[in-house]
């Protein structure tokens, strides 16, 4: 398992604007000393801004990182699992959860189950956008593919069950029915 700590490193060098300890004062035990007799941790000298809380530190020092990223690296020792929002996977032509393994529950608002997306990796840098469901995700971000097969793709098992539309096949001049790949159903 990733430590947040090696997540925020990594994020911190794939950012050109990051400067070299950046890294290292995301850790707050890293940056500062302990008292050992009470347990308190005293602010390094230097330091000319204090804030009242992680979100309002990340936000002003770290704007470049995830703010759940960087709010859970920096008041908790468990492991950042993602917003469970979603962003675009361009590659896939649909959208996909911020998140690592087994994406969280969310209700839909359109039904009473609980439809899981589909777990594209933790989001570490906040210049990409997240969209609280996959339908709105795709109807801002991939408003050029059908709503309902971009829906049914970023939902998992979207992509083995499909839609059952008809979509155009430039290469061979036929309709086929979006449904398993296995089964495709051409229509001429």
């Amino acid at each position: 398992t990733t430590s947040n700590s090696t997540v925020i490193a990594a994020a911190n060098a794939t950012t050109a604007s990051t400067n070299a300890t950046a890294a290292v004062s995301t850790n707050a035990t890293s940056s500062s000393s302990t008292n050992n007799t009470v347990g308190l941790t005293f602010t390094p000298l230097g330091v000319t801004h204090t804030y009242p809380t992680a979100g309002a530190c990340c936000q002003e020092k770290f704007s470049y990182l995830a703010l759940g990223l960087c709010e859970t690296s920096s008041t908790s020792d468990e492991e950042y699992e993602g917003s469970g929002e979603y962003y675009v996977d361009w590659g896939g032509g649909r959208c996909v959860q911020d998140c690592a393994g087994t994406p969280p529950n969310t209700t839909s608002t359109t039904s009473t189950s609980t439809p899981t997306g589909i777990c594209g990796g933790i989001i570490t840098q906040s210049s990409t956008r997240l969209y609280t469901n996959a339908s709105t995700c795709c109807a801002t971000q991939l408003s050029y593919i059908d709503p309902l097969l971009c829906t049914t793709r970023s939902n998992a098992g979207g992509n083995l069950e499909g839609t059952f539309r008809l979509y155009p096949h430039s290469d061979s001049g036929t309709c086929i029915i979006d449904h398993n790949p296995a089964d495709a159903i051409i229509c001429s």
